[in-house]
């Protein structure tokens, strides 16, 4: 435990609760029931906080070789210890999604700026074109391929060519 920055406590305790191991030689011998843990013991919960101490306790067990429980190994950290580590932890993740976002929204952005935006150009220098050809009859809208900017491109010469007839 002395080499362990934060941790509090460490413990072997049986099946029965009863603590074989404890870095603390006086509380070897002793019930997890005497430490406040017995709920966590009952319920087979393998972590829980117990407020009065404000320390926070996880447990693993010890199994055999065949899978039998042999013990389990518990382990204490001041609570601020885990509540650090958890912001951290959330600030970093939080962290990661914004940048994620930013550059899904960037790729978002730049693919449709090139799914509409080329063709819109291109469809509005072909109009600037007409309009300084104005003097040739026949000249049309490229045609490039099908999809909503097209339907206005076919509009379009057909307007001209309504014109044209007239």
């Amino acid at each position: 435990v002395a080499n362990n920055a934060g941790l509090s406590e460490a413990m072997v305790v049986t099946a029965s609760g009863r603590i074989v191991f404890h870095n603390d030689p006086e509380r070897m011998g002793r019930s997890l029931a005497d430490l406040g843990l017995a709920a966590m013991q009952d319920a087979g919960a393998s972590f829980g906080r117990i407020a009065e101490q404000d320390l926070f306790y996880a447990r693993d067990a010890l199994l055999s070789l065949d899978g039998q429980r042999l013990a389990d190994v518990v382990v204490a950290f001041p609570y601020s210890v885990v509540a650090d580590a958890r912001n951290e932890m959330v600030a970093v993740t939080l962290l990661v999604s914004l940048v994620l976002i930013v550059f899904g929204a960037v790729v978002l952005r730049w693919s449709l700026a090139r799914q509409a935006g080329r063709p819109v150009a291109a469809l509005l220098a072909s109009i600037d074109q007409l309009r300084a050809d104005s003097n040739e009859p026949g000249q049309r809208l490229p045609s490039r391929e099908f999809d909503e900017l097209e339907r206005v491109v076919v509009g379009f010469n057909r307007l001209l060519d309504r014109v044209e007839m007239h």
